[in-house]
């Protein structure tokens, strides 16, 4: 299986996308059979919580991959 070395450098892109997910269903969100975690595009609904999973675990691994450079850092 052919690795792909620019995933491990996106990991602060996975955690900004989360977060654009999150409030574009705070702002844009419609309420379907009584939850209100929905979007919908051109009709087509979807909850955005199950992309956050995926990004979730790439970014977790990212920061595992990259672990020293991160401890380097200091925020």
């Amino acid at each position: 299986m052919k690795s792909i070395d620019k995933w491990r450098e996106w990991t602060e892109l996975y955690f900004l996308l989360s977060l654009v997910l999150f409030a574009s269903t705070l702002i844009f969100g419609t309420t379907i059979k009584g939850s209100t975690n929905w979007l919908r595009i051109a009709g087509f609904s979807f909850q955005p919580t199950e992309i956050i999973k995926i990004l979730l675990i790439f970014m977790i691994a990212g920061y595992y991959v990259n672990y020293d450079s991160y401890k380097e850092k200091k925020y």
